[in-house]
């Protein structure tokens, strides 16, 4: 074992642990090339590190460092390799807080905060010679079908389209960078035909006439008829399905015909095989088994838009850059992708507009005013809507010891924390803008729930006229209308503790909803119109109980957004995609 030197401002000895990591990692990440864990205790800060996987070997680690609470770590390479930094709390739920080109320092200003913090440094793809920014690493085909069959990639296999495939505008809506299927069908060489080989797909495909028929997106072999081969696709309850032999996964998400959607298929070989299938960088299906049968490619070529044997079920609808890849690729790689392809085909859009009911930046406070002392509260809060709510007010029973303005992200100071205790929320002093009875809206925050059972949003009384969106104590959300009280709820929809969740609701004519996190809608369903909640204005932070408030927030918040019309599918993507990053957008 290895000792670094003190770290400052600690007084107490770092301690780096290099090339083992099973005693202090019991839940390694398999794609990681580092791996540092952060623990602090009552009397000791110790750092532990470990270097692990084939593409570690041509970079490297200066000492890692805690310092006045904050973690540093210099990573180095000879090929100017680029890496994706992840942190997490659990060694379960992952947020992607940094991407770069080595050699670089990262820095995670929020480590106080925590005991226990692990930290993942992932290399992404190496410089020589690729497209900047692009994920080439394994990369066997790449067809833009940008009206034609082209091989993209540096490896010439071009496929061909046989039967009824026309060009047709793409996922940002231009023409002729995207292929019609309507019955035909791309064929390209036999590139994945080795027995037990592991792969990736990806494509942008949007599956215009799904009726609860199977389609396929991609097929290789006579899986079909229960001898050999994989498959990627649509099966009859709408869900995407990757296939390989005996083995494989379904998704448990639920597409909607006339959308794109970025999706990813991953098959590994080993033991266990295990299959994942992800949906705009989210993963909704893995598998794993012990043995699986029949895993081989009895023909040469691998087809998109048919299934090689069943050509009765073909895929109606649009495809865009699809990409194969002779490896696994790993949940940061996935989301690399999806955030690339989406800051090129959506981002330029930019269609929607700024919320018009309220619109809570948080850190534009603090830059506007010194942070206000426990003693003097209630601290005004900045209202940028055009309904300009001047009285929205935020008050506090935090002890000395809490801190109110939080990081978001790598922001300093943008976000407002909560601490759970009741009598700490904010007040908008708005009685009149929020009933929304029979109108369209759409409410948007990110939070950062530290516990279960906290309330984001309410505005009326609890279980009699009004609405709230609060979280059970499992994390999970849920959108509650009272009326009369009668209750009606939707949810239960998964939220990530102790990292930032995008949240977005809307609704339609005061009833139809959907719920998205991050950018992917999750739920659909239907709510009672809720009653007027009379006198009653909206709160941040906790639960309006009638003369009392409950159910805190234990946690932070940040762009807090109300908007007038419910937005769509694509408005929520733009949002995650602009704000992820710490960005007050629109």
């Amino acid at each position: 074992m290895n000792h670094a030197p003190s770290p400052n401002g600690t007084g107490l000895p770092a301690r780096v642990l290099a090339k083992r990591h099973a005693d202090h990692f019991p839940l390694m990440p398999t794609f990681a090339s580092f791996f540092c864990r952060l623990a602090r205790r009552a009397v000791s800060v110790a750092l532990f590190v470990a270097a692990i996987g084939a593409h570690a070997q041509s970079a490297s680690l200066a000492p890692v460092a805690f310092t006045n609470g904050q973690f540093s770590l210099d990573v180095y390479s000879d090929s100017s390799d680029s890496f994706i930094v992840q942190v997490s709390t659990n060694l379960v739920n992952w947020t992607s807080v940094a991407t770069n080109t080595a050699p670089f320092t990262f820095v995670d200003v929020s480590a106080g905060q925590y005991s226990d913090r692990f930290y993942r440094a992932e290399l992404l793809a190496s410089s020589g010679g690729n497209p900047a920014g692009e994920l080439t690493n394994g990369l066997v085909a790449w067809y833009l079908l940008h009206g034609n069959a082209d091989d993209s990639s540096t490896n010439g296999n071009d496929g061909y389209f046989q039967g009824t495939v026309t060009p047709t505008n793409g996922v940002d809506g231009s023409p002729d960078t995207a292929m019609w299927f309507a019955g035909g069908y791309l064929t390209v060489p036999g590139i994945l035909v080795q027995s037990n080989s592991s792969f990736s797909i990806s494509a942008w495909v949007d599956p215009s006439q799904l009726a609860g028929n199977f389609q396929a997106v991609a097929d290789c072999g006579n899986l079909g008829n229960g001898t050999a081969g994989w498959s990627f696709d649509f099966d009859y309850n709408n869900r995407l399905v990757i296939a390989c032999g005996s083995g494989g996964a379904e998704s448990a998400f639920v597409f909607s015909p006339g959308l794109f959607y970025h999706v990813v298929g991953t098959a590994q070989t080993g033991s266990p095989y295990v299959f994942h299938v992800y949906v705009n960088g989210v993963e909704f299906a893995y598998d794993n088994y012990l043995d699986v049968t029949n895993w081989t490619q009895d023909v040469d070529d691998t087809q998109f838009g048919r299934s090689i044997n069943y050509s009765i079920y073909p895929f109606y609808g649009a495809m865009q850059d699809i990409r194969i890849y002779n490896r696994v690729l790993s949940p940061a790689e996935v989301v690399m992708l999806y955030t690339n392809d989406s800051s090129r085909y959506v981002q330029p859009l930019n269609s929607v507009s700024a919320p018009d009911l309220i619109y809570l930046k948080f850190q534009d406070d603090i830059m506007a005013n010194p942070p206000y002392s426990y003693t003097n509260w209630p601290a005004p809060l900045r209202d940028s809507s055009i309904v300009d709510n001047t009285n929205v007010l935020y008050y506090s029973n935090e002890g000395s010891n809490d801190d109110v303005w939080v990081n978001f992200n790598n922001v300093f100071a943008a976000a407002l924390h909560w601490h759970g205790v009741d009598g700490s929320y904010a007040n908008t002093g708005d009685s009149n803008h929020f009933d929304f009875t029979t109108n369209s809206y759409t409410i948007g925050l990110w939070v950062e729930p530290y516990t279960g059972g906290g309330t984001f949003l309410s505005c009326g009384l609890d279980g009699t006229n009004g609405w709230c969106v609060n979280e059970d104590d499992n994390y999970n959300l849920f959108f509650n209308t009272y009326s009369n009280g009668v209750t009606s709820s939707i949810g239960s929809l998964p939220v990530h503790n102790n990292a930032y969740n995008a949240i977005l609701i809307s609704v339609s004519n005061g009833t139809n909803v959907t719920m998205y996190r991050d950018g992917v809608s999750f739920f659909t369903g239907m709510v009672n119109q809720p009653a007027p909640s009379g006198t009653n204005t909206l709160i941040l932070g906790e639960q309006n109980l009638g003369p009392y408030f409950g159910n805190t927030l234990d946690g932070n918040m940040w762009m807090t957004q109300i908007w007038s019309t419910n937005l769509s599918d694509m408005d929520a993507v733009y949002l995650y995609l602009n704000q992820q990053n710490g960005t007050p957008w629109p």
